[in-house]
């Protein structure tokens, strides 16, 4: 081996040393800096005491004791839904899910667009079921619903242009993209829902003409209260079914023809009139409403000495209630047939005043 290999060599063995002792000097810093970031690391940090004065802190296994009943849940949010076929849906989706409180704070104040009724619901994060947005839940997309019809119309230019600026304000406030819907499709859409609806509305009613005076307030309220009616706030009386349904109204009319308010303290029935209206698709076809409605009738005109008439002030005869009893059948199936359950949700919201 020559003098230049065995100088070669050492130069060699000295830089391998030298990388050696490097890499333990650079380990050594390492170690020293990670002791000072978080103490000695010798010990379990579950053991480690939190101070000189306490006990260490052993991991304890999660254990049962005492009742095993399981603790009643909460109650659950009513989970609501949308309807497609006759509401306009206008969804804002959320890059991140948000607080329920947040949205509820957005979208206050957003219940009616003219005479068309708003529904608000949200997407909760973890059931991925439709809510009314409330504390303490988060949401990961929020939707707003309006009615395409009702009685007093298609949803119109003017309305829809509410509605989605309404929804755009939203979208704002929430600083979220929002697809606007085209205003051509919706009232198209908003009109044929309108025609299917007028196409099935049909209403009956009867009247109670008094055989003397006029009846006060207080007279037929508490007439009408024993019947099994219950005021609304309108002033109207409503019979209702003990699931809720409601059958038929009963109102007071003057003499110019126009109902007025009945209450212990409203003032005579100058036109001594009162009727009687079943609402034929807002009136489940199960609970026999108009059977019910003249059974009812006839019982409160005794009551209050008065006569069952038609509109023409005509007596009605056995005959005349058959013969409407008969054309109720067809009607309730048209009114099914046309996609509206006579007494549903979707047909108390479509054939409603607004």
């Amino acid at each position: 081996m020559s003098h230049l290999q065995l100088a070669l060599l050492g130069i060699g063995a000295v830089v391998i040393l030298a990388v050696l002792a490097y890499n333990k000097w650079v380990e050594r810093k390492a170690a020293k800096a990670t002791r000072a970031a978080f103490g000695e690391g010798d010990e379990d940090a579950l053991l480690r005491p939190t101070s000189p004065r306490e006990e260490p802190v052993l991991r304890a296994e999660p254990v049962l004791e005492g009742d095993l009943t399981p603790m009643p849940q909460a109650p659950r949010a009513e989970e609501m839904a949308f309807d497609d076929e006759t509401e306009l849906i206008v969804s804002l989706s959320f890059d991140h899910p948000m607080a329920g409180e947040q949205l509820a704070s957005a979208a206050s104040g957003l219940h009616l667009i003219g005479s068309k009724p708003v529904l608000v619901c949200a997407t909760n994060a973890q059931t991925n079921r439709l809510e009314v947005p409330r504390a303490g839940e988060i949401f990961s997309g929020l939707h707003c619903g309006v009615l395409l019809a009702n009685r007093q119309g298609p949803l119109n230019a003017v309305e829809f242009s509410e509605f989605v600026g309404a929804v755009q304000r939203i979208a704002n406030v929430l600083d979220v993209e929002v697809d606007v819907p085209d205003m051509t499709e919706a009232l198209a859409h908003a009109k044929r829902v309108d025609e299917r609806c007028a196409g099935v509305d049909a209403q009956i009613g009867v009247n109670i003409t008094s055989n003397g005076g006029a009846w006060t307030g207080t007279q037929i309220a508490q007439a009408a209260v024993e019947a099994g009616f219950a005021q609304r706030a309108d002033g109207r009386f409503a019979y209702y079914r003990r699931n809720g349904a409601e059958l038929f109204t009963l109102q007071a009319i003057d003499a110019q023809g126009k109902p007025v308010a009945i209450g212990a303290n409203a003032e005579s029935v100058s036109s001594g009139v009162l009727t009687f209206i079943l609402d034929v698709p807002r009136a489940p076809e199960v609970e026999k409403p108009f059977s019910t409605m003249i059974n009812i009738a006839r019982a409160l005109a005794a009551r209050l000495g008065g006569s069952v008439v038609d509109d023409n002030r005509r007596p009605v005869t056995d005959a005349a209630l058959a013969n409407i009893e008969t054309q109720l059948k067809p009607m309730y199936a048209r009114i099914r047939d046309a996609g509206f359950d006579p007494g549903s949700p979707r047909a108390l919201l479509l054939f409603n005043q607004g």
